[in-house]
C-alpha cells in the first residue's frame, strides 16, 4: 500500500509469497531447496535490515506548511526572499516548495526529506522565529 513517500506492507506481502513458494516446493519433495530458501529467507529479514540500518543513511519525508501575515506589496518580495532564505539553512532537503497566496495569508508548503538525527521540534522552533508566522504544522510521511 503506498500512502505518498511510504510504502507499508511490502516486506509482509513479499514474505507472504516466498512462504507460499516454499510451501510449494515442499509439496513437490525437494525439501533441501526449501530449506536453503528458507535460511536465505531468515537471513535476509535478520542481518540483511541490521546491516542496512547501520550503512545506510536513515531519512523521512515531511510535509510542512508555514502560515504568515501577508505583508504590504512594497515589502513583499523582500520579505518573502528572506523567508526562503531561513527555510534554505534548515537542515533539510526541499523536494517540493508551493507558496499560495489569499486575501490576508500567504501559506509555504514544502515536502522535505530530513535526517532522522535530527528533531522536528529543532526544525519547528527555527520555523517559528521568522517575522509574522502565525501557524506551523509538520506531518511526518514515513515512519
Amino acid at each position: 500500500m503506498k500512502t505518498w513517500f511510504n510504502t507499508k506492507g511490502l516486506t509482509t506481502a513479499a514474505n507472504i509469497w516466498v512462504t507460499s513458494a516454499i510451501g510449494l516446493v515442499v509439496g513437490a519433495g525437494l525439501y533441501w531447496i526449501a530449506i536453503v530458501a528458507t535460511l536465505l529467507i531468515l537471513f535476509n529479514l535478520t542481518i540483511i535490515t541490521k546491516i542496512k540500518k547501520r550503512l545506510v543513511r536513515q531519512y523521512r519525508y515531511c510535509d510542512i506548511k508555514i502560515e504568515f501575515k501577508k505583508n504590504k506589496e512594497s515589502e513583499k518580495i523582500e520579505w518573502e526572499r528572506k523567508i526562503i532564505e531561513k527555510i534554505n539553512r534548515i537542515p533539510m532537503n526541499t523536494l517540493t516548495k508551493d507558496i499560495i497566496e489569499d486575501k490576508k495569508n500567504i501559506t509555504i508548503k514544502i515536502i522535505s526529506k530530513i535526517n532522522r538525527d535530527i528533531d522536528l521540534t529543532r526544525i519547528h522552533e527555527t520555523l517559528r522565529k521568522i517575522d509574522k508566522t502565525l501557524k506551523i504544522s509538520i506531518a511526518e510521511n514515513i515512519k
